[in-house]
C-alpha cells in the first residue's frame, strides 16, 4: 500500500526535476526558489492527506488483506508507522528531485546510500533480531533512515541554494 501511495510523491518529484531544471538552465534564481517552495508545500499537503487516509481507514485497510483478527490488529498497529513514512519519504524524494533538477546527483546518491544501507538496514536487522520489538523495529529503522535522508538532503539543498545565490547574485 505504501508503494502505491509513493507513486504520488515520486510523480511530483519528477515534475519538480523538470521544472527546476528549466529554471536552473535559465539561471532564474527567483523562479527556481518559487518552484522549489511550491513543490515542497504540495509534497507536505499530499503526505498529510495520505496520512489522514491511512489513519481514518486503518481497520478497513488491515481487513482487506486478512480475516484473521490477530493479523488485523498487528496490521493496524504497523499502519501507524506508515504515517511517518509517508511524510519523510515524500519529503526526501522531492528534495532529491529538486537537487536532480539542479544537476546535483552524486552527493544525494551517497546520502541516500548511507541512510538506507548503512543506517536503516543494519538498524532494522538489529531491532528485529536482537530486541523484542519485532516487525515494528524494521519500520522504526526505515523511518529513521528516511528522516535522516530528509534532513541531509535538505541541508544539501540549502547549501546549493546559497551557492547559486553567490554565483548568480
Amino acid at each position: 500500500m505504501t508503494s502505491q501511495l509513493f507513486m504520488i510523491p515520486i510523480s511530483v518529484a519528477m515534475a519538480l526535476t523538470i521544472m527546476v531544471s528549466n529554471r536552473f538552465g535559465e539561471k532564474n534564481l527567483m523562479a527556481l526558489r518559487q518552484v522549489q517552495a511550491t513543490g515542497l508545500i504540495w509534497t507536505v499537503l499530499i503526505a498529510l492527506t495520505c496520512m489522514l487516509g491511512i489513519w481514518l481507514f486503518r481497520p478497513q485497510l488491515a481487513a482487506a488483506f486478512s480475516d484473521n483478527p490477530a493479523v488485523i490488529t498487528q496490521s493496524m498497529h504497523l499502519l501507524i508507522f506508515a504515517l511517518g513514512y509517508q511524510l519523510f519519504d515524500g519529503w526526501q524524494v522531492n528534495v532529491a528531485g529538486i537537487l536532480r533538477g539542479m544537476q546535483d546527483t552524486t552527493i544525494p546518491m551517497w546520502v541516500t546510500l548511507f541512510c538506507y544501507w548503512l543506517v536503516a538496514l543494519p538498524l532494522g536487522v538489529y531491532l528485529v533480531r536482537f530486541t523484542d520489538i519485532g516487525a515494528q523495529g524494521f519500520w522504526m529503522a526505515l523511518i529513521t533512515g528516511l528522516f535522516l535522508s530528509s534532513i541531509l538532503l535538505t541541508l544539501r539543498l540549502r547549501y546549493q541554494q546559497k551557492r547559486l545565490t553567490t554565483m548568480w547574485g
